[in-house]
């Protein structure tokens, strides 16, 4: 296999806008030794943009250039490409390969990366059940992975080192979190979200409730978005549509990135929201709170919405006060049942 030998030379850097391709990127970045003027998410075969300084190299993995004037090419793909230029120095395709971080790794002579990453990588990008066969990017995925414009994200090269370390990281940069399918059990995962954060299931009749503490906000952005809202997306959502259940989700945390506690309300989609959640701001689940605590930092749909508090002890506790207002209503009607 050709070895690519990126060490201290300057470049532009070209991936693809897919999972294979942020950690093709990433491998890039953490392990090559080059300096990385530009980082350029795109879709197959796009023309590159003009050069503004020719020593800076066009790297491209997991894509392609439409005029072929890649400077390094690492790619899984074969688009019909003839013998002089795939034998030109700094390409490297390999159709063998179900996704393109193993050819990454190898081109750059990574060995400290955990075959079970590659193996799930392998899984996702060839649509194969695996355990990030479900996770959803958006707009900022790519920049969480490789910590553009945020303080806490991207990886670390150790967390390649571990399959159980990366994918914990990797899931607090999807949209939607890790493929419920790899849970051992549904109970025990319950248990351990109890167990964390003070998560707390109440149920009667048709009705569940999944709150947070009353008197603690125990859990970052990156810990609900990675760790409890896959839980609440993937099973419990489900479980609503099959036996008929009304979920309702109030949970507070700490997002990280605005340094603000963050409320969100949800309701599972079955009878339509026999409570909704946001809909003028009074006559629904967050327009109680807002009658009692006086917030009006709040916003959503009728299904989901959320209020913002300031990083204080005095917006602290309206916080706590709002998830007591809106879980003590439900269980007030369920009380009723």
């Amino acid at each position: 296999m050709t070895r690519i030998d990126l060490q201290g030379k300057k470049i532009r850097l070209f991936f693809h806008s897919d999972l294979d391709g942020y950690i093709s990127a990433s491998l890039v970045q953490l392990f090559s030794g080059a300096i990385i003027m530009q980082y350029l998410p795109v879709g197959p075969q796009m023309p590159k943009p003009p050069k503004q300084d020719p020593d800076v190299l066009d790297v491209f993995v997991d894509t392609m250039s439409k005029g072929r004037d890649e400077d390094v090419r690492i790619d899984h793909h074969y688009t019909g490409e003839d013998d002089a230029y795939l034998k030109r120095d700094g390409i490297v395709i390999d159709t063998n390969r179900k996704s393109c971080v193993s050819l990454v790794a190898e081109c750059l002579g990574i060995s400290a990366i955990d075959p079970k990453i590659v193996a799930a990588l392998d899984a996702s990008d060839s649509g194969q059940t695996g355990p990030f066969a479900k996770f959803k990017t958006n707009q900022e995925t790519w920049k969480k992975i490789l910590n553009i414009g945020y303080d806490e994200y991207g990886f670390e090269p150790e967390d390649y080192a571990s399959f159980e370390v990366f994918s914990k990281k990797f899931s607090q940069y999807m949209e939607k979190g890790f493929d419920a399918g790899t849970l051992v059990s549904q109970e025990a995962y319950k248990a351990t979200l109890t167990r964390k954060f003070g998560i707390e299931f109440v149920t009667k009749g048709n009705l569940l409730i999944i709150h947070s503490p009353f008197d603690q906000i125990s859990m970052t952005d990156s810990e609900f978005y990675s760790e409890v809202n896959p839980y609440i997306k993937q099973y419990l959502n489900e479980k609503a549509k099959r036996d008929g259940v009304e979920v309702y989700v109030v949970v507070a945390f700490f997002n990280r990135s605005e340094k603000k506690y963050v409320l969100f309300v949800a309701g599972s989609p079955h009878n339509r929201w026999q409570y909704p959640v946001y809909v003028d701001g009074e006559n629904d689940l967050l327009g109680k709170a807002k009658k009692v605590t006086g917030v009006t930092n709040m916003g959503g749909r009728e299904g989901v919405g959320g209020i913002t508090f300031e990083r204080n002890d005095e917006q602290r506790d309206l916080a706590f006060k709002s998830v007591i207002i809106i879980v003590n209503f439900l269980k007030n009607d369920l009380n009723r049942s």
